[in-house]
């Protein structure tokens, strides 16, 4: 899969370097005729467009070869039994939906310019977090100086399971602010809600177990500022989070990140891809989970794939490309993939599939529910059967 990532990278900068190089064409009588500006960055536009359906057509082929079919062990199917009340998929869907409905019902709306609204919403994940008396809850305080009001402090809400020494660590992370003065329901309540009862649900199972079931550390970490103006900056609390894993990243298994999960629809249709082309090899209906990974997550993908359609029983599709494919990195696990961590983005396809992205109606009753208390739950199985890597 690298040789073909390299490839098609080596391909990129050849087009470039063509284009640069040849920016003339022959009219009709043999004379060399300038290009456009225009038609530069079309030939440019068509081509990468090409490279880009075929890499992700080469890797959905090389993909389907290697996707898991192998069914839930017994050590799997034991621990749905005896959690069966923890994995209550009725009471989850209740409480995700309490949950969106106070991050996103708000008379100011989350972000850096009302920080009284999100400093509120901080204040509920770290509450959340400690009343099960069961994970070491702090809290990462950061500026953002040139983005947003000088001095201003920011809140990471950092919740981690008890320490099991010499394990390593997966941290599952999840933005709690919105968009300007949008509710933000799906973008990011969804993903924050999943975050919380994840959590809940590990802390429950591991109190009540008579013995302990995780074999990981696991991290669960609710940042601040993943929208604009700090995208792709060094404001992101999932950069700050990550930059401070930098001298122990070798410890990190993997990040998981939750983004936009809760949108989903059954009409023919509803699922866009950056390139017309990928609905001949991926779904045209958006009732499906996305595990997208880097080259370098792609077990991962596969892994987390395979728990969504086993234990969730939705449809799910996972994807790997390289880093630098930008609708591939449009959440916080980026800041991982940076410091060569493997990360994995659990999503619904965000603005690919939902038309309420980045707008007013981006509203809590727009979203499902029931589907999102199944990937919770799937969530949960995967992170208590988690055999860490170094031991296989």
């Amino acid at each position: 899969m690298n040789e073909v990532s390299n490839e098609v990278e080596n391909d990129a900068v050849k087009s470039v370097n063509e284009v640069q190089e040849n920016e003339t064409q022959c009219d009709k009588k043999g004379k060399k005729k300038k290009l456009t500006f225009k038609q530069t960055c079309c030939r440019l536009l068509i081509k990468y467009s090409i490279i880009f359906a075929v890499v992700v057509i080469s890797l959905k082929l090389y993909g389907c070869m290697r996707q898991i079919n192998r069914a839930p062990s017994d050590t799997e199917l034991a621990l749905l039994k005896s959690s069966k009340k923890a994995l209550n998929e009725e009471k989850t869907a209740e409480n995700l939906l309490t949950h969106v409905k106070f991050l996103s019902i708000r008379e100011k709306p989350r972000n850096y310019e009302h920080m009284d609204s999100l400093n509120e919403c901080a204040d509920y994940i770290n509450d959340y977090f400690s009343q099960n008396f069961y994970f070491d809850v702090s809290e990462q305080e950061f500026n953002a100086d040139g983005f947003a009001r000088k001095g201003t402090k920011f809140r990471n809400i950092i919740a981690t399971t008890p320490e099991i020494k010499g394990a390593p660590y997966i941290i599952v992370g999840a933005h709690y602010d919105c968009f300007n003065t949008t509710p933000g329901a799906d973008d990011n309540a969804s993903g924050v809600a999943v975050l919380l009862e994840v959590a809940k649900k590990i802390a429950i199972i591991e109190k009540l177990s008579t013995k302990q079931n995780l074999k990981v550390n696991v991290v669960f970490a609710a940042y601040a500022n993943e929208e604009p103006p700090f995208f792709t900056t060094s404001g992101m609390g999932s950069y700050v989070h990550a930059q401070s894993w930098l001298k122990n990243k070798e410890n990190i298994d993997l990040m998981l990140c939750l983004e936009m999960l809760g949108y989903y629809s059954d009409e023919p249709n509803s699922q866009n891809y950056p390139v017309p082309l990928l609905k001949w090899f991926f779904p045209t209906t958006g009732n499906f989970v996305a595990s997208v990974g880097n080259s370098e997550s792609s077990d991962y993908a596969r892994l987390m794939d395979w728990y969504i359609r086993k234990f969730a029983q939705l449809p799910s599709e996972f994807v790997s490309l390289p880093s630098y494919v930008k609708e591939t990195a449009f959440s916080d696990h980026r800041n991982f993939w940076e410091i060569n961590v493997p990360a994995v983005m659990l999503t619904d396809t965000a603005f690919f599939r939902n038309k309420n992205y980045h707008e007013l109606t981006d509203t809590y009753d727009t979203l499902n529910y029931q589907n999102m208390a199944k990937i919770t739950n799937a969530i949960t199985v995967f992170l208590l059967n988690y055999e860490p890597k170094n031991d296989r």
